[in-house]
């Protein structure tokens, strides 16, 4: 028989006798290959969307937008470019009255151009703009004034009829989660309401498309603006990493982690499941090492028999993956109206399935180096002793580490980053290698006192003692992924108790937002227990001479994404109940002085005197902090970043906002009083706010548990393979004690609660430390009153694992009717 005849017949009966060792290998790089592959075709669907549909989400090939009207032509005049369409909006918030109902609306008045790319659609009929009587609503909108189309609405002193419902808008990706309900109207019909446009806090936005532009008048349309005029905002259609696309890739970052845990899991289960075949196949293989056979083409038959593997569950994970892909892509067009792209499935199900092949591979090769380091005579006399069977903390590391090169390389790939890929897998191996090796050592001095505990306990740590490295990684594996799972379900209820509970205490009933300097006193008059609070919006040009907007355009920028925003600036010289100084002296309104809230400062690098530079309405104003400020920024109740002194900021129109603590009979009021007589002025119910977080942190939540399942998969076949792979090893010995008087059932609870042993440790120890986590995440990061200890649909999923392991250690056990002369001359064949 020649050579290779002989590597490909014995593969194969290797692979067909014991295909129970192929087993857990198979279904983790299964798993592995079909979320690898499912992340792959998301990011890049993604990454197509951003590409193709650039334009439609920016809203043009180049917005600017301002507080203040912008005279455009001189900024294309100043550039010689013309561009060859615009559209013109302005976007504000209102409150909108309809027979039965009032509500705050953030409306975006459009012209005849609007959407310049995408498409506008409606719940019935098609967009053809909006005439000057009409108005479009989403069905928020539509719900909160509990109108439909044809039904009229007013705004200032104008009736609108109700012409649709916006079902999705071009420039919106997920408008699902939005704190105010939107709407439409022309440029004429916002005219013809009689609103001064003086008293609205608006956003001017200026949309304009391009035949063409080349990557240096993108350079020059980008530049210009900061000298043309440094309040003005330009966004050029996929260049923009500041919104959405940096929002979609954090997404993508951290599915990708939850990818590389599934792969080290499965690069683990792949080298322990090596090492278990080549232990229990340890004297078919000395013989063809006796008869000649060199090491390298045994190495090769074991190879084979894995490659047959890793190529099966390539195929079965790639296919499965792309019917998930294509229903995930059905229900996100049904859920969200977006049409994701379709990637190359077969690039990527072809980079898929190499990856698994590599994490194999480096999972395969020391495996069989260590446990073919015995010499054929060794093996068939016996002695190959520990150095197989048992398993040290070294082994476990060795394990962790040998698919760490590859697995840096999947995850320099995929985050598109060397020094990331390094960080995360680094972080994923301390932290497998940390617990397994605080397991190993805590049962190997238990093992070591076992003599001071009874028969049946000294009985069930010699078995986890004796199951090696299939226990330390079914422990391990186990811990992480219940710890994970558990973590995010405590933190998710304990953020529900903080928004239905805690917040619930001292949150106002009703915020008011927008009421200008004119208006104060009318409101106030009306309404006296409205508490305002004046403020003025503004951008931090510079911290210390750093130039903030310029280092936020950098695409590797170190700088907080949050100080690219607008932040509200108030003016006065005293300091709320709630309030105090932590460092330097109040200002007490003196000019040039700023007081900044001490978390704020900490997460910008903002020190006492430190300079900050602020852009208010296209004028700078600059000041020194004096002060560092404790504030209760998770109370519901109005607090400030930042407080400067009325000399400095009074210049500058103020509007305020306030709260007050009304039932529903005096919101209605105040509601009414608002569409009446100030329509620029927005009421905001906090009762409506709660479902629509919930709803937010519960969807997102929800993805992270999803992404979750499939390391406490693995982790769970795992601990099935293992009590499958050592059933024939307790069989014989619960025969040796059945021989010695114990009764069957006994044998049995004794087997059902050593098979549990390693399960119910991991879900206690998991649960245990989920609480702690989720206490110092929640009070010392989140800054929670109190955290969840106890959620019952925890321990339910905790529970059902539980059952499930030892179902399946009863079945084994029921269904054994060898009888007891047969057990103790038994001889496992594998």
């Amino acid at each position: 028989m020649s050579v290779s005849k002989l590597l490909f017949t014995y593969s194969l009966r290797l692979i067909t006798r014991q295909w129970r060792r192929f087993v857990l290998p198979l279904l983790s790089l299964t798993i592995t290959a079909l979320v690898l592959l499912v992340v792959l075709m998301l990011t890049s669907a993604s990454s197509l969307l951003l590409s193709e549909q650039a334009r439609e989400l920016q809203g043009g090939d180049v917005v600017l937008e301002s507080n203040y009207p912008v005279a455009t032509e001189e900024f294309w005049a100043g550039l010689a470019l013309a561009p060859t369409q615009s559209s013109e909006q302005l976007k504000f918030s209102g409150t909108l009255e309809s027979d039965s109902a009032t509500a705050p609306v953030s409306i975006r008045v459009v012209d005849k151009n609007f959407p310049l790319y995408g498409e506008m659609v409606l719940q019935t009929g098609a967009y053809r703009g909006v005439a000057d009587d009409e108005i479009l609503l989403d069905a928020a909108g539509a719900e909160k004034l509990a109108v439909v189309p044809g039904a009229v609405v007013r705004f200032g002193g104008k009736q609108f009829t109700v012409a649709g419902i916006i079902q999705s808008e071009p420039t919106s990706l997920f408008g699902g989660f939005r704190f105010l309900p939107s709407g439409i109207m022309s440029q004429s019909g916002f005219t013809a309401s009689g609103v001064d446009l003086a008293l609205l806090r608006a956003e001017y936005i200026y949309a304009y498309s391009f035949a063409v532009l080349t990557a240096a008048q993108k350079t020059s349309i980008r530049d210009y603006g900061e000298t043309f005029d440094r309040a003005l905002h330009v966004d050029i259609a996929g260049e923009d990493s500041r919104g959405l696309q940096f929002g979609l890739q954090t997404v993508a970052d951290f599915l990708i982690v939850a990818v590389l845990i599934t792969a080290v899991l499965a690069a683990v289960n792949v080298y322990a499941s090596t090492v278990y075949l080549i232990t229990v196949e340890r004297k078919s293989l000395a013989i063809l090492l006796a008869l000649g056979l060199p090491k390298r083409s045994l190495t090769l038959i074991l190879g084979l028999s894995l490659g047959y593997t890793v190529i099966a569950a390539g195929v079965v994970g790639s296919l499965l993956g792309g019917m998930f892909f294509t229903e995930l892509s059905l229900y996100i067009a049904r859920a969200y109206f977006i049409t994701l792209p379709t990637p190359s499935y077969l690039l990527n199900a072809g980079i898929s399935v190499l990856l698994i092949g590599a994490i194999a591979l480096a999972a395969f090769l020391p495996a069989v180096k260590r446990s073919l380091a015995l010499n054929p005579r060794q093996i068939l006399s016996g002695g190959e002793g520990e150095g197989i069977t048992q398993v040290s903390v070294r082994s476990f590391a060795r394990s962790v580490l040998a698919a760490f090169l590859p697995l840096t390389i999947l995850a320099a790939f995929l985050l598109m980053s060397v020094w990331q890929g390094v960080l995360v897998m680094s972080a994923i191996a301390l932290v497998y290698i940390l617990i397994a090796g605080l397991f190993a050592i805590l049962l190997g001095c238990i093992y070591q006192k076992r003599q001071y505990f009874g028969f049946f306990i000294r009985s069930l740590i010699s078995q986890k003692k004796a199951d090696g490295l299939f226990g330390i990684i079914s422990f391990t594996s186990l811990f992480v992924a219940l710890g994970a799972l558990g973590t995010l379900v405590l933190l998710h209820s304990s953020i529900q108790n903080f928004l239905v509970d805690d917040l619930a205490r001292t949150i106002p009933s009703t915020y008011v937002l927008d009421v200008q300097p004119s208006q104060s006193n009318q409101v106030v008059a009306a309404f006296p227990e409205l508490e305002l609070f004046s403020n003025v919006g503004a951008r931090i040009v510079a911290i210390d001479g750093l130039r903030i907007q310029d280092e936020l355009a950098k695409a590797d920028s170190t700088v907080d994404r949050e100080l690219g925003r607008e932040f509200n600036l108030t003016a006065r010289a005293e300091l709320l109940v709630s309030e105090k100084i932590v460092a330097g002296t109040w200002s007490g309104g003196r000019p040039g002085e700023i007081s900044v809230d001490e978390e704020f400062a900490e997460q910008a690098n903002i020190e006492l005197g430190s300079t900050i530079e602020f852009l208010i309405q296209g004028f700078p104003v600059v000041g020194t902090v004096t002060s560092l400020r404790s504030t209760d920024s998770r109370s519901g109740l109005p607090f400030f970043y930042f407080v400067m002194s009325p000399e400095d900021v009074g210049q500058f129109p103020a509007a305020s906002f306030g709260y007050a603590y009304y039932g529903d009979e005096k919101q209605a009021e105040l509601g009414r009083f608002l569409a009446h007589e100030m329509p620029n002025v927005s009421m905001i119910e906090t009762q409506d706010i709660g479902p629509l977080l919930e709803t937010l942190i519960g969807t997102l939540m929800l993805m992270i548990a999803v992404v979750t399942l499939p390391p406490l998969l693995i982790a769970t076949l795992l601990i099935a393979t293992l009590i499958v792979s050592s059933y024939a090893a307790r069989r014989r010995e619960g025969a040796r004690l059945r021989a010695l008087g114990a009764s069957r059932n006994r044998l049995f609870w004794y087997y059902v609660l050593e098979t549990l042993a390693v399960t119910v440790a991991a879900s206690t120890l998991a649960l245990l430390s989920s609480v702690a986590i989720t206490y110092g995440v929640g009070v010392y990061y989140l800054g929670l009153d109190s955290t969840v200890w106890f959620a019952l649909e925890l321990v339910f999923g905790f529970g059902l694992i539980i059952v499930m392991v030892g179902g399946l250690a009863w079945y084994l056990f029921k269904t054994d009717t060898l009888p007891l002369r047969e057990l103790l001359s038994y001889e496992t064949s594998t």
